[in-house]
Order: C-alpha cells, then structure tokens, then sequence
C-alpha cells in the first residue's frame, strides 16, 4: 500500500488549508483524494473538490533512494516548459515546497480525460481502428520531443548533455541486484557487460529525453494521444534511447520470450515494431 501525505492527519489538515487559500485553482471543500491504482514512483492523487472538478496531485515518495528521480519540483518545470510548445502535457495550477504545509514537495495539475493503458486489459476498450491509429501517434509524439530545442524552452539546465549513454548505465546497474540463479538478472548482467565492452557513446545531439516513454505512461482518447505523463526521469541526451525503450515496451504477442514487460500491446491489434520505427523516422 502507498503511503500518501493525506495519511497523516496532520499533513492532511495542513494541505487543506493550503488548497483553501487558492479559490482560483481549487474550490474548498476537498470532497475527495484517491491514489491513483497505476504508477511505481512519485504518487499520484486525485482530488475533488466542491464543484466535483479533479486535479491531480503529485508527490515524491515519503521515503525513496532516488531522490533526484522523486523531484517533483523539477518534473513541473519540465511540464510548464513544454506547455509551451506542441508537446501534449497536463497544466501547472500549483506547487508547494514548504515543509510547514508538508513534509515533501507537491504540485497540483489539471486531471486529462482519457485511458491510461498500463496493461493489455486496459487495451481492451481501444478499437483496433484505435490501436493503429496510436501505433503511429505514439513514435510520431516522441519525435516531436526530440524535434525541441532545449535551449528555445528554458530547459537546457535539465542536466549534463554528454556522456547520458555512460551515466544511465551506471545508474540503473547500481539500483538493480541480481541473483546467478535468477535468468533476467543473468540476461541484465550479460546485457550490461556487452555494453561495457563496447564502450558505449552518445551518438546524436544531446535532447530532451523522456527517460519512460512508453504507451502506459500516455493518456489517450480516440486513438489519439491527450498528454504524456510522467517526465521525473527526464534528462538532456540521446534521444535514440527513449527511442529503444519505446521499442523493448512495444511487447508483440507473437514474442517468444517475452521476459518480464507487461504492455498493453500484448493485446494485439497495434502494428509491429517495424511500423512503429517507420513512423518515427518519417516524423
């Protein structure tokens, strides 16, 4: 179970007080806050308020070892960033870092109508019209991020802009322990000493990486995409790395091993990964 700010009620109190201060972005009295049932890093919660509108709040973990993953504040400048250009992302109404209201960071963002789909059965409700229009909107999308200077957007301070391929590696093999008897652990080890090995380089001009761009971490309505969700693991780079992660999430279901990814691709009726390179290379 996830632990939320609003299971204090101390912290709870709090926050409604602060969000009674803000009649301009929510009307009190807060009528309700679920936790989102999807999402594996910063929580995500739903809040109504009096005239039954949502917004979505967000908030680090209130004990992580990734801290600059869980930087709220950072994720928000990234989505008041792109809200100006043609990059779909939800609004900023609010934030907060004031540990007398919290005891971490939030920010308060506009709730977009649509499906996330975090798994196969989520599928389900797209018609395969849907699953193949999105089969090209999805690598189409991303193309139009790596299309952005960060520097035109304020966002060429996102971090260092050589040397992504080096530093992510590091990163993900120091959070990641692995078993001999366990076979992805095997497979990740052998995988992490081919790439040592070959001593890997950045090979394109440093962009914005979205560091999770994949189908789950979109909302979508109609086959199209409304927003992209989730920018904490953002970062300047090469953007043929959020390419590949795309192409590894694409799971199809004629993949004989399919190792531990779950995507609602799985459910067939989305085009292969050859078509879904084809369209980032024409967009």
């Amino acid at each position: 179970m996830r632990v939320t700010i609003f299971d204090d009620p101390s912290a709870a109190a709090r926050v409604r007080r602060w969000l009674d201060e803000r009649p301009g972005v929510f009307a009190s009295p807060l009528i309700s806050v679920e936790t989102a049932s999807i999402g594996r890093s910063n929580v995500t919660l739903f809040l109504t308020d009096a005239r039954g509108s949502r917004l979505v709040l967000r908030h680090p973990p209130l004990s992580s070892g990734l801290e600059t993953a869980h930087d709220v504040l950072r994720e928000a400048r990234i989505l008041k960033a792109l809200a100006e250009t043609a990059v779909l992302v939800p609004k900023i109404r609010a934030e907060c870092d004031d540990p007398d209201v919290a005891p971490v960071p939030f920010y308060l963002m506009d709730c977009v109508d649509g499906l996330v789909l975090d798994n196969p059965v989520d599928a389900h409700a797209l018609t395969r019209k849907e699953r193949e229009a999105l089969t090209r909107e999805v690598p189409q999308t991303l193309a139009r991020i790596h299309s952005l200077d960060p520097s035109e957007i304020g966002l060429d301070s996102l971090g260092r802009s050589r040397d992504y391929a080096k530093r992510q590696l590091f990163r993900w093999t120091s959070q990641w322990q692995w078993p001999e008897e366990d076979r992805t652990s095997w497979r990740f080890k052998m995988c992490h000493d081919q790439l040592v090995d070959r001593g890997i380089t950045d090979a394109a001009t440093a962009r914005i990486v979205h560091g999770d761009y994949r189908i789950g971490n979109l909302i979508v309505l109609n086959g199209r995409i409304q927003s992209v969700l989730d920018w904490e693991l953002a970062a300047l780079g090469d953007p043929i790395a959020d390419l590949a992660y795309l192409l590894n999430n694409w799971v199809e279901p004629a993949d004989e091993d399919r190792g531990p990814i779950v995507s609602a691709t799985l459910a067939g009726g989305f085009g292969s990964r050859g078509k879904v390179l084809a369209a980032y290379e024409e967009a």
